[in-house]
């Protein structure tokens, strides 16, 4: 009775000890994935970063009025512009406390830039002086030279603040690998103390262990009644699925595990990345389009089963509600295409997609012709319906799923797609543009055309030399003025 007493206590104090070692390099790896989650969290935008985005969106906005300051032929668009300008030029002045408070730098950074910000007035209010005396060379060169020089002397100063935000940023890094390394010798400290007292308390964990397993079962049935997840192998054959999962698919269990992951993800391209990602081993991540409106949000990672295979789990989130409300917010409630918000959101990820895929990006930026006077004449309403008109017409010529038409502000239309090569992508853009005469909108103000009319600025960028979106936007814009300078009713496209 001694002997078997003495046996079982060394069987349960040998396991116990067993699983406090196996405890121990299960925080440990339990440690460094968190320390990587923080780490990944921390190298996303700061803050301040976002302040100076929004900063630098509105001083190019501003450059770009004033052009449309130079360009004034009316004291209604000499005022319009004017007033466009001075409501950027409010905004940033909104965002500067914000940045005060934000940035942890030197606060006389901020304070530099304020100055040149503010300096920069008197070369707007210069070039808005001769525009009312009618001098418009004069005030063209001065907003192309000086103007420019000063907004990019302006910009360079909020470079200096984002450069300081980085560094800011790899110091809390710094910080989060140095805590983890600490929290790894206090878990081998508190595991070597755990050891010495665990012969005095092995039955009372035996007996939390039973009860905790009971609990940890009540977990796993309430995961698999609640949550869509599966696991597949690498050939994408579910070989494991919830039975929320085939509940929402109007299936058993029985008849899931005999599906391909191909049933779930149906988008061919969207397919054939996650299959790359899961022969590489790969993490992998995307929204889907299930059908009709039902939208999901996947993630797949691998997971090593006990005998060494290499599977994949995915967990499925019903975002329909979510995409719903997504989509109504990003859309144009006149025209129907994207709004500016959206064209903020989508363009730095479809260029970061298109190089990635080493597809040439275009972006197209379009104004309609002389529309304020065209408003004037006709009125708002026919305004409207003119708008809605070239934008049912832009959005016709776009049918690819990455294809992108935006309103971005007033009379001012956006494209975003990937096109290939250069010379026929100039005539397919000359046809849009003959396309919108050919609507046959009557247009009496027009000075070139009787009927309405739109000008491009197009920028033509190679996969492999595919840059920030500010810059292709500041590009863009200047090929739509110069376009708009040389008579209008054309297409400005250039190589950057």
């Amino acid at each position: 009775m001694k002997t078997r007493y003495m046996r079982n206590l060394l069987i349960s104090f040998m396991t116990i000890v067993t699983v406090i070692i196996v405890g121990v390099f299960y925080n440990i790896k339990t440690i460094d994935i968190i320390s990587q989650e923080v780490t990944g969290l921390y190298e996303h935008p700061y803050r301040v970063n976002s302040i100076v985005r929004d900063i630098n969106i509105n001083l190019v906005s501003m450059h770009r009025y004033m052009k449309d300051v130079a360009l004034a032929t009316s004291k209604q668009d000499l005022l319009h512009a004017t007033e466009s300008v001075q409501s950027n030029e409010n905004n940033v002045f909104l965002l500067l406390p914000l940045l005060y408070d934000k940035y942890l730098g030197n606060k006389e950074d901020i304070a530099r830039f304020e100055k040149d910000f503010r300096a920069w007035k008197r070369i707007r209010q210069e070039v808005i002086l001769l525009t009312q005396e009618k001098k418009y060379k004069q005030a063209a060169f001065i907003t192309k030279n000086r103007g420019a020089k000063h907004l990019q002397m302006v910009i360079g100063d909020l470079k200096h603040l984002t450069s300081f935000a980085d560094k800011k940023g790899e110091a809390y890094i710094q910080n989060i690998i140095d805590e983890k390394a600490a929290t790894t010798e206090l878990t081998l400290f508190l595991s070597a103390a755990a050891l010495l007292i665990v012969i005095f308390i092995y039955l009372y964990i035996l007996h939390d262990t039973q009860k905790k397993e009971l609990k940890i079962q009540r977990y796993f049935d309430m995961i698999d009644a609640n949550i869509f997840s599966l696991i597949f192998d690498n050939t994408g054959k579910i070989i494991e699925a919830s039975s929320a999962l085939a509940f929402f698919l109007g299936k058993t269990k029985k008849e899931l595990l005999k599906m391909h992951i191909k049933d779930i993800v149906k988008d061919e391209e969207q397919l054939s990345v996650l299959m790359l990602c899961i022969a590489d081993g790969f993490k992998w991540e995307s929204e889907l389009h299930f059908e009709n409106d039902v939208y999901l949000y996947l993630r797949v990672a691998p997971t090593t089963e006990e005998d060494a295979r290499l599977l994949y789990s995915m967990i499925i989130d019903d975002i329909s509600d979510k995409k719903r409300i997504e989509l109504l917010s990003n859309i144009d409630p006149l025209t129907g295409l994207y709004n500016r918000r959206f064209f903020d959101t989508i363009a730095p990820k479809e260029l970061k997609q298109m190089a990635r895929k080493k597809e040439n990006a275009v972006f197209v930026m379009i104004d309609i012709d002389y529309f304020k006077l065209y408003n004037d004449h006709y009125g708002h309403p026919e305004g409207d319906a003119t708008l809605q008109a070239v934008a049912y017409t832009l959005k016709k010529h776009l049918k690819r799923p990455h294809d992108y038409a935006f309103r971005l502000g007033g009379e001012e239309f956006g494209l975003l797609f990937s096109a290939e090569p250069l010379e026929e992508l100039k005539l397919y853009l000359q046809a849009l543009i003959e396309s919108i005469e050919n609507l046959h909108i009557r247009h009496a103000m027009s000075e070139v055309s009787e009927y309405v009319t739109i000008s491009m600025g197009a920028v033509y960028v190679e996969a492999t030399k595919i840059v920030d979106v500010d810059t292709i936007y500041l590009a863009a814009d200047k090929l739509l003025y110069k376009a708009k300078h040389e008579g209008r009713n054309q297409l400005q496209i250039d190589v950057l």
